[in-house]
């Protein structure tokens, strides 16, 4: 059988691949011994997973869209000939964990965004989702039952920030008003970005980074303790202690507290454990190498 290649090859760490490199580079789920509770891309994550990528709204008409993979990444081409030279806003960017834990938003001013007149979000030349719309924040919640920070976690990610660190979150409770953490944000919102306020590990991330968070269990009291990796590389152990906490579901993306965050993302996945040295580093790898970015 003949591959169909997509852009020229590259060589990528211990990858060699092209620029959508091909479905066995791309489906890492795949090679790791834990499975993800919910898993988000603009590429193909799992070979099991037969579903689309996501359902756009473009703002001509808000009409909608099921937008599916090509040889394994996001059909840009059947993204682009339905959303032209507009605005293209996701109201469903689907799990391939086969959870049906899809991220979901309906309310369209609070849409993340993949297409800026007629522009595609990307992360070093990759599609990715902007959780900003417009000034207004961006996020989505979960259509499942999977709530975070209820047992021991993982949360990976590609990640790009585009403004100040505090309203751009890759993960929190969704029952958050607006947040359950009164002392610091990291213990429900994993925070990154240009600030270094609010925790001792938020990142700097104004290119693509890998950005890997794991808690050894869940919320201990009003305590909850996360390991943070950056391109590989351990940045520390921090200890949150909230007033209240509230585990509940999930949110992706920007926080509801006022910031609206101006962040980029792709690879979301969420553990319900916390990867092994060894699936961890081979994520990590994997994603460092597809999106040429730069660590171990």
């Amino acid at each position: 059988m003949t591959t169909q290649l997509i852009g020229p090859l590259r060589k990528r760490g211990n990858f060699i691949g092209p620029t959508g490199a091909p479905a066995g580079f791309i489906t890492i789920l795949d090679k790791l011994s834990a499975s993800s509770a919910a898993a988000f891309s603009t590429r193909l994550l799992r070979s099991a997973y037969t579903g689309k990528c996501m359902n756009v709204r473009r703002s001509s008409d808000n009409a909608a869209q099921d937008i599916g993979f090509v040889n394994g990444v996001l059909d840009t081409s059947a993204l682009l000939a339905f959303v032209g030279a507009n605005n293209g806003f996701v109201t469903t960017w689907y799990d391939q964990s086969g959870n049906g834990n899809n991220a979901i938003q309906s309310t369209a001013v609070n849409q993340p965004q993949i297409v800026v007149s007629g522009a595609i979000k990307t992360i070093n030349s990759f599609p990715s989702i902007q959780f900003a719309n417009g000034s207004n924040a961006a996020w989505f919640t979960n259509s499942g039952s999977y709530s975070v920070f209820t047992t021991a976690t993982t949360v990976s990610s590609v990640i790009q920030a585009n403004g100040n660190g505090f309203g751009n979150c890759i993960v929190q409770s969704s029952t958050n008003t607006p947040y359950p953490c009164a002392t610091s944000p990291l213990a429900t919102h994993i925070v990154f970005g240009s600030s270094t306020n609010y925790s001792s590990t938020t990142f700097s991330t104004s290119s693509g980074a890998v950005v890997t968070i794991t808690s050894p269990s869940a919320f201990t009291g009003t305590q909850l303790t996360t390991t943070a990796y950056l391109n590989g590389a351990l940045q520390g152990t921090n200890t949150d202690t909230c007033s209240a906490v509230v585990a509940s579901n999930f949110r992706l993306g920007a926080n509801t507290f006022p910031d609206a965050g101006n962040h980029q993302a792709t690879d979301l996945v969420l553990f319900a454990s916390v990867l092994s040295t060894i699936d961890r580093q081979t994520l990590e790898r994997n994603q460092e190498a597809y999106y040429g970015i730069s660590g171990v």
